[in-house]
Formats: C-alpha cells, sequence, structure tokens
C-alpha cells in the first residue's frame, strides 16, 4: 500500500526492505528472496505474534529463509502452493482427486522441471483442501532436513500470517518438523473425512502413492507384544499378552486374535467389538518350557475379512525359557548381556532367563549421581575386577556389582592455571595448587594469584582437602597486561607488566636527532595506542603494543655563484625534491650568465629537476658568461639597407638599427658589411667598424666584455666614378662636376627631369664600376684619362650656359645639345665611323638626315610643350629622345658629311 515517486519520474507501487548483512554470520540471501517473494504476491507462512512455524523449514515463507549452512546460504523453495499460486506449477501437472476416489499416481519433485504429475490436490471443502508433493534435497533445495511425499493442508480462507498452509507430520512424537516428510510403507489417514494416502514406492527422485477411500472399515492393528515375566522359569506360567487397537473408520466386530508358539496355533482370544479408535489387552498363558521361542500374536477378521491396513496385523517376539540369572547393581545402572542392554527394576536387579551358555555380562563403569557425585566399578561379589565380565551358567545365578562413592572437587581456574581439580574416592586427601603467575601463551597478558575463594577461602596458592563432600572453589586472580613501547631511535621509558586498568606512563628523551644533514624527528605514538605529545598515559586495559614514529629528513643543499636556486631545504625520507634556478641572468651592463647544467649529486642539463632523497644531497648549478653585442651603423640615411656578416652568418639590416646578440666570454668575432651602397643620388662606402668609445676596431676581435659596434659609412655623393677616380669627393674635378649639375642643370625643370631618366640610367652599374675604380689605384689613371675630354666639354658647355643664362630653361636645353653632340662624337666616333661608311656606300645620307631632323624636331616640339604645361612626363620622355638623338646623330651625320665630300675630290 505504498506509492513514491523518483526525480527521474518513475513511480512504484510497492517495494521491500532487506538488510545488507545478519548478524551471527548468517548470510541474508534468504531474505532477499523471502521480501522479493512479497513483491511477487506471495504471504507469510508463519503465524504472527506467535512462535508457531506450520510450514518449518518446507518453504520459503516460513523458516526456510535460513536454511544452508550458514543460515540463509540455500533458502528452500515454495511448497507446492506458492508454485501452484505463481503458476509455476501449471493446472494440468495438478491432480485433483475427490474423496470417494482411489488412485495411484507418481509425482515428480517440484524442485525440477518436469511435464509429469507435481502434485497431487484432494479438495475437502470450496477453500480447503490436501495437497501432496514430493521433496528432494536438490539444488536450493539441498539444505531441506529430509525428503519425501510432503502432505499440506490449504485454508484459503486465512491471510499472510495466520496459517494458510499446514504440514501434515508424518512423525507427531517427535518435537520438530524436519521428520514430516513420508516414507515408502508410511500412511497418512484423515479419519474425519474418511479417506488415506499410502506411500507405495520410489524411483530415483519420484514417489508412487495411493490416495483414496472406500467404505468405512476398520483397521485393527497389534501394537506391543509382552512376556509377564519377561524371564520365565522352566515349567512355570506366563502370560502372553497383546496390546490391539481399531485405527480405521467403523467398528469391527467378532475377530481373534491368534497367538503362535513356535509357529503352531497355541490358542485364540476373541474380541467380540473394537470401536474406531479403541484399544484392549488381550492375553493367554502359557507353562514355559526350556528352550528358545518365536511367540507371535496375529489378527484373524473371521469371515468379514474387511481391514485398512494387513501391514500392521501381526507382531512377534523371540524368548528364552531357562536358568534364572540375576545381575544386581545400584538404581538406575544398566546392565548389557551378549551386547543387549537391560534396565533393573524397582530392586535394582535385571533377571534373565538363559540356557545353558556363556553370557558376558558388563556394567557402567561410571554412573553419574549428579553433577559433582558418582558411583564407580570395584568389582563383582565374587571378587572379580573384570568388566566385562564372562560368566558360565548351567545353574541359576546371582551377580552383585559393587561400587564406590566419588566427590567432585571443582576447580574454577578462571582465566590462569590451576591443577587438583577432579573426582576423589570418598575419604581421601585432594591437593590443590595455583600455577602462579599464569602467563598467556602470547607473554602479553598473566595472571597474579590472589587467592581462593567458595567452599574453602585461603589465600595459600596450596591446598590440602580431605574429600568428604563435594567441593568448589574458585581461583581470584590479578590480572596485568604488558606493555611493548619500542623506537628505532632515542631512548623510550614506560614498557613493562601493569595491573588491569591502571596507568601507564610513557615518555622519550630526545625528540629531534639532527647529524651530517639528516634530522630525525619524533611524530608521535602508533600501535594501541594513538599520541603526538612527548610523554602521555595510557589506560592497560588489555596488552598493547605502542610505537615511536619518527620522521626522517635529508638535507638538499643548493650551491650557485648566481641566480636564485629554488628547492633547498629539509625533505622526507625516499620523498621527491623538486629543485630549479633560472635558466639565464641578464643584467644592464650588456653581461649575461646562463645556465649550463646540475652538477655534484645529480647530473642534469636542465634548469629543473628532482633528487631522490634517500639522503642528504648537495647539488652545484654551473655557470657561463656571455656578453652583448650590439651592432648599428653610422654615416647611412633613413632606408638604406646593408648586408652584414657575422661570424659567416649573414644578415640584412635597415637604417637606423640596433641589433644585439649574445655570445660566450671570448667568443672570437668576424664582422663584415657592405662596402658601397649606391641610391639614386649617391653612394656609400663602408670605412671602418667603431666600438662605444668612438675607437676603431679590428673587423675580427676578442668578445671579452660588452661591445657596441658600429659600421661607419661615408657618401660618395652622385659622381661616383669621378669621386672613385679623383679619390675625394672634394677635389676640383668633382666639385666642378657637381657643382654644374646641382646649380645649373637640376634649378631648371627641364634639367631635373632629364637627370631622372639619367640617374637610373647612371646609377644601375656606376656603383660597381666606382667601387672596382676605388679598389684598384691602376684603373683610377685609366679613368682619369677617359675623362678627362668629358671635363673639357663640360667647361665648354658651361660657357655657352652662362652667355644663354637670361633664360635657363633654354640654356640648359642649348647646353645639352652641345654637351650630348661633343660627347658623342669623343665617345661614340669608333662606332659612327664604321657605321658612316655603311650609310654613305649604302646612300642612306637622305634617309638619316630625315631621320635626325624628325627626331629633333620632335624632340624640342614636345620640350617646348612640356614647358608650356610643365608636365614632368613629356618633359623626362622628350629631353632624353633629344639627348639621345644628338649622341647617335651627331657622330653619324659628320662622319657621314666628311666621307662623303672627300669621295667628291
Amino acid at each position: 500500500g505504498i506509492s513514491f515517486k523518483t526525480n527521474d519520474g518513475w513511480t512504484f507501487s510497492s517495494a521491500a526492505i532487506a538488510p545488507e548483512t545478519e548478524a551471527q554470520g548468517a548470510v541474508p540471501l534468504g531474505v532477499y528472496c523471502h521480501e522479493f517473494s512479497h513483491l511477487l504476491g506471495l504471504p507469510d507462512l508463519y503465524i504472527y505474534g506467535s512462535q508457531s512455524r506450520p510450514v518449518g523449514n518446507w518453504d520459503l515463507m516460513d523458516r526456510g529463509c535460513w536454511n544452508g549452512n550458514p543460515p540463509g546460504s540455500s533458502p528452500a523453495h515454495y511448497t507446492a502452493w506458492g508454485k501452484i499460486e505463481l503458476k509455476w506449477i501449471n493446472e494440468s501437472q495438478v491432480l485433483t482427486v475427490s474423496i470417494g476416489s482411489r488412485v495411484n499416481i507418481t509425482l515428480d519433485p517440484i524442485e525440477v522441471p518436469s511435464k509429469n504429475y507435481q502434485a497431487v490436490k484432494i479438495p475437502i471443502s470450496t477453500n480447503r483442501y490436501y495437497l501432496v508433493e514430493v521433496r528432494a534435497q536438490l539444488g536450493f533445495d539441498s539444505a531441506l532436513p529430509s525428503s519425501g511425499v510432503l502432505i499440506t493442508y490449504i485454508n484459503d480462507y486465512a491471510g499472510s500470517g495466520e496459517g494458510i498452509v499446514k504440514v501434515q507430520d508424518a512423525h507427531p512424537e517427535t518435537s520438530t518438523l524436519n521428520d514430516a516428510a513420508f516414507q515408502v510403507g508410511e500412511l497418512f489417514m484423515d479419519s474425519k473425512n474418511e479417506f488415506s494416502i499410502k506411500i507405495l514406492s520410489k524411483e530415483n527422485f519420484s514417489y508412487t502413492i495411493m490416495v483414496g477411500s472406500s467404505a468405512p472399515a476398520p483397521d485393527i492393528t497389534i501394537q506391543k507384544l509382552t512376556i509377564n515375566p519377561e524371564a520365565p522359569e522352566i515349567n512355570k506360567t506366563v502370560n502372553i499378552e497383546a496390546a490391539i487397537a481399531n485405527k480405521g473408520f467403523k467398528t469391527a466386530y467378532n475377530f481373534y486374535i491368534n497367538f503362535f508358539i513356535d509357529n503352531v496355533l497355541y490358542g485364540k482370544v476373541k474380541v467380540s467389538s473394537l470401536a474406531k479408535g479403541e484399544s484392549k489387552q488381550v492375553s493367554i498363558q502359557w507353562k514355559a518350557e526350556s528352550g528358545q521361542h518365536n511367540i507371535r500374536a496375529e489378527v484373524d477378521l473371521g469371515a468379514s475379512g474387511i481391514d485398512m491396513d494387513w501391514s500392521n496385523n501381526y507382531a512377534s517376539k523371540e524368548i528364552i525359557v531357562g536358568f534364572i540369572c540375576i545381575i544386581k547393581v545400584p538404581e538406575n545402572l544398566t546392565v548389557k548381556i551378549n551386547g543387549t542392554s537391560y534396565t533393573p527394576n524397582n530392586l535394582g536387579e535385571v533377571k534373565l532367563s538363559v540356557l545353558n551358555s556363556t553370557l558376558t555380562i558388563e556394567v557402567e563403569k561410571t554412573f553419574n549421581l549428579n553433577d559433582n557425585e558418582r558411583i564407580v566399578f570395584v568389582d563383582w561379589g565374587d571378587g572379580d575386577k573384570s568388566n566385562p565380565k564372562t560368566l558360565k551358567i548351567n545353574g541359576n545365578c546371582f551377580l552383585m556389582a559393587n561400587y564406590k562413592k566419588q566427590f567432585k572437587v571443582s576447580i574454577d581456574a578462571g582465566e590462569g592455571s590451576v591443577s587438583g581439580g577432579g573426582w576423589y574416592d570418598e575419604g581421601s586427601q585432594a591437593i590443590i595448587k595455583a600455577n602462579a603467575p599464569f602467563t598467556s601463551p602470547d607473554g602479553k597478558t598473566r595472571l597474579i594469584f590472589n587467592g581462593w575463594v567458595g567452599d574453602i577461602t585461603s589465600n595459600a596458592p596450596e591446598l590440602s582437602l580431605n574429600v568428604t563432600q563435594p567441593y568448589k572453589i574458585s581461583a581470584k586472580w590479578l590480572k596485568q597486561y604488558y606493555l611493548e613501547v619500542k623506537s628505532s631511535l632515542g631512548i623510550v621509558s614506560g614498557g613493562g607488566w601493569y595491573n588491569e586498568n591502571e596507568l601507564a606512563y610513557i615518555f622519550i628523551d630526545k625528540p629531534l636527532i639532527v647529524e651530517n644533514g639528516t634530522r630525525k624527528m619524533f611524530l608521535g605514538w602508533s600501535g594501541d595506542f594513538n599520541s603526538n605529545s612527548l610523554n602521555a598515559s595510557i589506560l592497560m586495559d588489555k596488552p598493547k603494543s605502542i610505537e615511536a614514529s619518527w620522521k626522517i629528513e635529508h638535507y638538499l643543499k643548493i650551491e650557485s655563484l648566481y641566480g636564485t636556486p629554488e628547492g633547498e631545504g629539509w625533505y622526507t625520507h625516499n620523498s621527491i625534491a623538486n629543485f630549479s634556478i633560472q635558466k639565464y641572468l641578464e643584467f644592464t651592463n650588456g653581461t649575461k650568465r646562463v645556465f649550463e647544467g646540475w652538477v655534484g649529486d645529480v647530473n642534469l642539463n636542465e634548469s629543473s629537476g628532482s633528487i631522490k632523497m634517500d639522503s642528504p644531497k648537495t647539488i652545484i648549478a654551473k655557470w657561463r658568461t656571455q656578453f652583448k653585442l650590439t651592432l648599428s651603423s653610422s654615416g647611412l640615411p633613413n632606408g638604406t639597407t646593408i648586408t652584414i656578416t657575422l661570424n659567416n652568418q649573414e644578415f640584412n639590416a635597415t637604417a637606423p638599427f640596433i641589433y644585439s646578440y649574445w655570445f660566450d666570454s671570448n667568443t672570437e668575432i668576424s664582422l663584415n658589411a657592405t662596402r658601397v651602397i649606391a641610391t639614386p643620388l649617391t653612394k656609400y662606402v663602408f670605412e671602418y667598424w667603431k666600438d662605444e668609445k668612438g675607437n676603431k676596431i679590428n673587423n675580427v676581435f676578442i668578445l671579452d666584455s660588452p661591445k657596441n659596434v658600429a659600421a661607419v659609412y661615408r657618401e660618395a655623393f652622385g659622381c661616383l666614378i669621378a669621386t672613385a677616380t679623383y679619390g675625394s669627393k672634394f677635389s676640383p674635378e668633382v666639385n666642378f662636376l657637381r657643382s654644374f649639375r646641382d646649380e645649373k642643370v637640376m634649378a631648371t625643370f627641364a634639367g631635373k627631369n632629364f637627370m631622372k631618366v639619367f640617374n637610373a640610367w647612371y646609377y644601375s652599374f656606376s656603383p660597381k664600376i666606382a667601387e672596382a675604380i676605388d679598389l684598384n689605384p691602376n684603373l683610377k689613371e685609366v679613368f682619369k684619362l677617359l675623362l678627362y675630354p668629358l671635363l673639357l666639354i663640360l667647361h665648354s658647355t658651361q660657357i655657352l650656359y652662362s652667355i644663354l643664362s637670361f633664360n635657363p630653361e633654354f640654356a640648359v636645353a642649348a647646353s645639352g645639345v652641345l654637351a650630348s653632340a661633343l660627347i658623342g662624337l669623343t665617345y661614340l666616333s669608333p662606332l659612327a665611323f664604321p657605321l658612316s661608311l655603311f650609310i654613305v656606300k649604302r646612300r642612306l645620307m637622305k634617309a638619316l638626315k630625315f631621320l635626325s631632323l624628325t627626331l629633333w624636331a620632335s624632340s624640342f616640339t614636345l620640350i617646348y610643350l612640356a614647358e608650356t604645361l610643365q608636365n614632368a612626363l613629356i618633359m623626362e620622355a622628350s629631353s632624353s629622345l633629344l639627348v639621345l638623338s644628338t649622341l647617335t646623330f651627331s657622330p653619324l651625320l659628320t662622319y657621314s658629311f666628311i666621307i662623303k665630300n672627300l669621295q667628291k675630290t
């Protein structure tokens, strides 16, 4: 009747609770199965509020959940009722037998799957019936108390805990249902409903039974056959008695009990009637004859011949008639004669009728009168001490067994050890002794004797008693426990023996021991006592062992000339110490210390690492020194790119620049830089290297300190070839060329735009020629000769410019034409003269004149247009066309004219 919903949305309407463990070594498996069975819908079969267990260990829903060893490890199956309820036994496997029917049927055990019958149902009323099933000790039912045919009575009106199922006990004379299963030959009878169940046979684990009823009939049984007296004498009259009963369903009339002696009918007794359930004694008398005889009683049913069970209609007994032998023993003792036990009569005598034979007679050697008194066999009345005793019988005999009395001296040793306890003859002396001190096998507990109490009070460890009665004595002990105090270091005190519940005081003298880089620190006490105190008190309520715990640490020493090492300190034994230091240290003065590695108790190149601290350790940091080399340039305009070679490694640098490099101390430095750097208007030539103090230094040097080194360049202005030729930009020739260019040509629109084109062409080759001239003195002399005509031409041109300077634009154009014509005649004659011969020979003069005049006309026209429009692009093209046309056609026209005139003459 519960309903609950979980966080994930599931709703449950039933649940079971089972323990995780059970007490006293039991296993909760049986409880799990029992509670889960409730979820399947099965009720409890035990009676609530009562000790009654109507099903016992035969069903999981009663005590069967505790079957097995340990309890609960092999819970029982359900009985047939539970399995039918769950439909684990199908209807086709249940045979219903109505009262009044009679059937033989074979049932298979319910523990194993079967297609055959597994249960018989015998209805009594609408909701009451019997179920018959076979139980076998198989599988989880291997822990059943027994096996066989189990008969249960079902009351479907009852509810859970009200006794729905009741097992019918095959042996009600015992106190449990452990033997409730019926075996082959046994019979179950319901006299009220007048039917019976008989177990006919067994094959493997299956049983064949007979279930049925007929018209009511008696069942006469002979329950017991007795001879009185039990030891008959020869020629003496004895009574032969038969106890009979009617266990059937109807009164028996006019039957006989026949008595046979040695299989010969001796006599019969008529019984007129015996109602169902009634018992009677019938007897005859017989004059005993010497010898061994078989006495048998049988039921003679007479003419009716009706009896429900013929197997219980007879009884027999073997007797001997001979000499009377009487064995007398103390009261309540038993006598064993030829292996058969006999109980004495109220006179303590065993009477036995025997023939001429030899008897082996044995009596109890010891017999306890109570827990503290006993009698012990001494001898026979004839003085013979043998027991058992052999006796030859040739006539009547009488034999008495003699016993002596003993008292028990009981000594409660407690937890200690004593001696002297036991049985003593009445009046003898007992020596009682305490074995003190008594030490346990582990040597950690001992008992100190503290006196006797009970029937004797004394402090003496040894007593002498006159035993005339039972004695009960207890030894008192003082219990002591041993305190074991252990320590691998230092000196500890407080160990030893202490009385139970006494306080023991412990102490350690040196909590800290430091030596040679190792320190040992007291941490506390462990074992049966935990404390961090140097001294403490311990309650000695049991043997205890404590040990001083120590922490062993080793020191890691880190040595370094530079930097800040981390990790130095104390470390626990066998722990891992991590250490580290900076990889490098850079100082503002251009010096750097670079970490190289660790030496000492570790060899490592990394700046950080670890080491196992199994002993004191020392590690040392190694360093190397580096100096900063700073490179820059001097004399170069911004944006100028040069190539620097540093120790055979090239890189490009753009002015202004400052590049820094670190090198190990005393490294050899080799420097080179681009010798000449050309720009559109000038060039820059490398002169030397200088340090931070301005001193010149070699390009190869040893770096033994921080250095700032600059590449020094000088400017070799636009006239690169002239400057290289005359050795200085301040030479008269170079000054003339530069002043003419800058003050006259560059001052005009036409000249400035022409120089743009000229410079692009000129500086495409002049730097390399200038560098070659600068490096070769002989080449300088050659270029002085080559430049001399150029200087004369330019001086002449300057004169024309001065004359026409009233109009600078016109003057520069006229000067350009004059200079171009003279340069062409001077420097292009070697090419122009042969070409002129070709022109004259081919009669190309007119074409030459036309082409030259056309180009000149076009050039002047475009120059005028560019001047008017102030168009730089047209001016660059037209001025360049004028110069090139003049350079080319001036020598060609001149030489062609001369050659033609010479041909005419």
